[in-house]
């Protein structure tokens, strides 16, 4: 991996970052420039190793992550387990080490995406979120999302599009009701109605300026676009918090936290910028390196021995059919955290599949530990509470 990064994925993960960077870059989160800032005031002078070593801790810290999200998932000693199995599989990955011990942002990304995939399970898990954990797990939700948006931009839009896509599909009706509601109501036949109208004119105009006669380049389009979103974000999360009382009554407890302390501070960040969103929208087209689709990548290459994901891809299925018996209809499956959180991982396979070109093994590498601990951890799942259904293993 010595080609130049792709600016959809992977803007900044083939060369360390100077330890002192404009911090307003749009492709260079600034999150690892922060942390080798901050290093460089314990050296003399500067140092281009620091990036590395930055890099082996986030890939110790991964190792440890796993046995302890998975202890905290599960709250028994199997979560602990299935966790440092886990580890060990990802000890097999077929880069891991150079990646340990290079100036990149891949066991970087491997860490938030865990953690962003623990706090989206402990925010729907009631039994966390309103008990014991109740005080956490907002912050374990904006480290997971926040910290996984500012190790690479696309990775936290992705995965802000999964969960969007998953939640929409667990709980239609609540969706449905937030439109007719509160969005609808606040647009018809209003004067803040002209905030969508340009939104979708600025989206036509840069999707079809060729077929209408308009120039194919000019930054003009994507700072139209820009410009009519931000104004449509702004006006309408000011309305929902004048409606907030409302907009409670309508979504549940989980989606408030979520869009709270896990969207929101992303699309502040990611519409603070015109450049970033520019940068962003034109990144998805840039093709870098061809290849074969991610699916079987992540089968066949991921891991030294092909044979080992595979295998963990069946025990994920097995178990996910197995702990969902009974289960009346898609809905009310995929509402179970475990279902919930493996969709979201295999959306973002499948969102990275439809929207890049760039078909590098590494921009799918971010997945992996989380894929694998979710893969165990289905084999010891217990429905709580009130549920004795069990997962394989614990039947």
């Amino acid at each position: 991996n010595t080609a130049s990064p792709s600016r959809w994925v992977s803007a900044t993960s083939n060369v360390a970052a100077p330890p002192i960077t404009d911090p307003g870059s749009p492709t260079w989160p600034p999150l690892r420039k922060a942390i080798s800032l901050g290093l460089s005031f314990f050296s003399s002078e500067p140092n281009p190793v620091v990036d590395t070593h930055i890099s082996t801790a986030f890939s110790l810290l991964l190792i440890l992550a796993l046995p302890f999200c998975g202890w905290v998932i599960l709250r028994k000693e199997e979560g602990l387990w299935a966790g440092a199995v886990a580890g060990l599989i990802v000890l097999t990955m077929s880069e891991f080490p150079i990646y340990s011990f290079a100036a990149m942002l891949e066991t970087q990304g491997m860490l938030f995406f865990l953690i962003a995939c623990t706090a989206y399970y402990l925010n729907r898990d009631a039994g966390f979120a309103s008990g014991r954990g109740q005080k956490h797990v907002r912050w374990i939700l904006f480290i997971g999302f926040f910290g996984l948006y500012m190790t690479k931009y696309p990775y936290g839009i992705l995965l802000i599009l999964s969960v969007l896509l998953i939640e929409s599909v667990s709980y239609s009706r609540r969706l449905v009701n937030l439109v007719k509601d509160s969005i609808w109501p606040h647009y018809w036949f209003r004067w803040s109605l002209i905030f969508p109208v340009l939104v979708g004119a600025a989206i036509f105009v840069f999707l079809f300026r060729t077929q209408i006669g308009l120039p194919a380049e000019g930054k003009v389009y994507k700072q139209a676009l820009y410009a009519t979103l931000l104004l449509t974000f702004l006006d309408l999360n000011v309305h929902w918090f004048r409606t907030r009382l409302q907009v409670r009554k309508i979504l549940l407890a989980h989606q408030l936290r979520m869009y709270a302390w896990g969207i929101l501070p992303v699309a502040i960040w990611f519409l603070s910028s015109p450049d970033r969103f520019g940068a962003f929208l034109g990144a998805g087209l840039h093709v870098q390196e061809q290849g074969r689709v991610f699916a079987w990548s992540l089968l066949v290459d991921t891991l030294e021995l092909s044979a080992l994901m595979p295998l963990v891809i069946a025990l994920l299925a097995a178990g996910m059919m197995v702990i969902s018996r009974g289960q009346r209809n898609l809905r009310t499956w995929v509402r179970d955290p475990m279902n919930a959180v493996v969709l979201v991982i295999l959306g973002n396979l499948l969102l990275l599949e439809v929207l890049t070109a760039n078909k590098q093994l590494r921009h799918i590498y971010h997945l992996v530990p989380a894929l694998v601990l979710f893969s165990f951890l289905v084999l010891f799942k217990r429905y709580r509470p009130g549920h004795s259904r069990p997962g394989i293993i614990s039947a």
